[in-house]
């Protein structure tokens, strides 16, 4: 049953269940071939050019579809099903979602179940890659483990998952492969330990999501458990942190500290000056930065000297003994993928035992795995992104 308003229809489903759409919606959802390419998904025009009192000259439903003939003789075709699950009337958004899953901290000291998939599988099925790519944003990481003997090209593993990178200073990618120190200008390609970090927090904003692909790794590493990389959630620890010393988080979240990386061979000095902790406009936790080679207290006034440095060794002692990790022991092919807001990553030393590892690392943002996860969700999960009848 429909009943026309001035500015809207209803349409009621059942005696208990309606709907209202407002008539400056309906034309202007409009997916005929004039009004919409749906090759691109794209709209033909501004919705800005409707009319304020536009409405149909001419309402029909036979059922299963409503047609809505306008003014200016233009004719606009709707599945009700489509209709009724775009239903705004009740506060929801008239269309689209945020495909963003809701992040949640570790429920355990170890790697959460779940968080490890089948490099061949998520590259053969686009479901099982939503899948991985939900974990990512949820859990702030994902392991992609290979099968022994094979090893999936860089650049299709980066086609299939993101198809853009994040390019920084150090390039669209890099090759952590052993340097001698006189010759490299950051501690990564040293074969000295790394305590654990986030990268880049001298850029702002930093990356958002970093990889490293297992890409030449003597199979003496994972025999050895050598060059292995630790993963700890930050998110999960700065939370139990936050109860647990409320003052001393209090600090971290208000005194800035400099992030500085200089670069002289590039002729460029980077600083980004923000606190240890960040947060949200509700006091959520929004991101950790913390490099230890690359944050200075230069900028720190004398009253907040000694509570910064007594806030961050309790924070540091905290995160390295309480928060949740993981240790990867790297084989040819792997591929770990972990949200560097959140996520801290280290290793020990490892290059004068002679055994190779190069990895190759970059970053992405969040904006081109969320859009695939939504493209991926449009075709697995349609109800959530159902379209018109055209």
């Amino acid at each position: 049953m429909l009943q026309q308003h001035p500015n809207h229809l209803t349409v009621q489903w059942s005696q208990t269940d309606h709907s209202d759409y407002h008539w400056l919606w309906l034309r202007d959802k409009c997916q005929c071939p004039k009004c919409f390419n749906a090759n691109s998904r794209q709209k033909y025009f501004d919705s800005s050019v409707l009319p304020l009192d536009t409405k149909p000259t001419n309402v029909e439903n036979d059922g299963e579809t409503l047609t809505l003939t306008w003014l200016d003789g233009h004719v606009t075709a709707y599945d009700l099903g489509w209709l009724k699950a775009r239903d705004y009337s009740d506060g929801r958004p008239a269309g689209g979602d945020d495909a963003r899953p809701t992040p949640s901290i570790w429920e355990t000291p170890r790697l959460p179940p779940g968080a490890q998939f089948d490099c061949r599988e998520v590259l053969d099925s686009e479901q099982t890659m939503g899948e991985a790519l939900e974990t990512l944003l949820r859990l702030g990481i994902v392991v992609l483990k290979a099968r022994d003997g094979e090893k999936t090209p860089f650049e299709q593993l980066m086609e299939r998952i993101c198809g853009f990178l994040q390019p920084t200073y150090f390039g669209t990618y890099f090759d952590l492969n052993v340097k001698p120190e006189e010759t490299t200008d950051s501690v990564a390609f040293s074969t000295r330990a790394l305590p654990l970090h986030t990268d880049i927090p001298y850029y702002s904003p930093p990356p958002d999501f970093q990889f490293l692909n297992g890409l030449d790794v003597s199979p003496l590493c994972l025999e050895r458990g050598v060059g292995n990389t630790r993963f700890v959630d930050g998110l999960t620890a700065a939370t139990t942190f936050r109860t647990e010393y409320p003052d001393l988080f209090d600090v971290l979240t208000r005194v800035p500290v400099i992030n500085r990386a200089e670069y002289p061979l590039a002729g460029k000095i980077y600083e980004n000056v923000v606190p240890i902790i960040m947060l949200s406009a509700d006091g959520s936790i929004d991101r950790i930065l913390n490099n230890p080679s690359k944050m200075f207290f230069d900028n720190v006034e004398y009253g907040d000297m000694y509570s910064l440095y007594q806030a961050y060794k309790t924070f540091k002692d905290w995160l390295t003994h309480n928060g949740p990790s993981y240790s990867h022991s790297w084989s040819d092919g792997d591929l770990v993928m972990w949200d560097n807001r959140r996520v801290l990553h280290g290793r020990g030393e490892f290059g004068s035992q002679g055994i190779k590892r190069i990895l190759r690392g970059g970053y992405i943002g969040e904006n081109e795995l969320v859009a695939r996860l939504r493209y991926i969700r449009s075709r697995f999960a349609p109800d959530a992104n159902l379209r018109p009848h055209n």
